[in-house]
């Protein structure tokens, strides 16, 4: 893993990529996060690629909150600049109140982003509460922010974690490259 967190002082780098929609993935508690972080003190930007019918409502939210500096809408990301996008991204968060498995978590953990997320199915394929991430139960908001606080503060701890979350996804990885070459290679003496 190559790659860089932001260090003590330094503005933290939070990230979604997804659908921009209310029904699920709960974009609108964005708002309600980011307000939250910035009443704590912190210097933060919340970056959010992807697009959907929420999008155009959001971008008016942004300006009458006037939280421009703090959530960032960079639209659509096409599919081979996405592990450029997480790289740059401190932690992944997550509000959904209900999901498959998270392509978009994977991605983000495989570049060393600490995953901050809701309870949803699929959660914990990735995740060990407190060692590579958080999961935080739906619409627990406030415990959202306490651990993202909590890496804002201890920067040390953000790198570990990071680290850890690349290091799950790379195992997976690895473990399903040989399940297949191994499969392949049985497949081709039984026939």
């Amino acid at each position: 893993l190559e790659r860089s967190w932001s260090k003590e002082g330094e503005c933290f780098q939070i990230g979604y990529a997804g659908r921009i929609t209310t029904a699920q993935k709960r974009v609108d508690l964005f708002l309600v996060l980011a307000e939250k972080l910035k009443e704590r003190g912190l210097s933060f930007q919340f970056h959010i690629a992807g697009s959907g019918e929420y999008s155009e409502a959001l971008k008016r939210s942004i300006e009458e909150k006037q939280l421009q500096g703090y959530l960032i809408m960079e639209g659509h990301i096409d599919r081979k600049n996405i592990p450029d996008f997480w790289s740059r991204q401190d932690i992944m968060v997550s509000c959904s109140e209900w999901e498959g498995h998270s392509i978009s978590q994977a991605e983000a953990m495989a570049r060393g982003a600490v995953p901050v997320v809701t309870d949803v199915s699929g959660a914990y394929d990735d995740i060990q509460d407190g060692y590579n991430g958080f999961v935080i139960e739906v619409g627990d908001l406030d415990g959202m922010v306490e651990r993202i606080c909590d890496l804002y503060h201890n920067r040390k701890q953000l790198e570990e974690m990071g680290t850890c979350a690349h290091d799950r996804i790379y195992r997976q990885h690895i473990q399903m490259d040989q399940t297949r070459d191994w499969e392949n290679w049985l497949e081709n003496i039984w026939l």
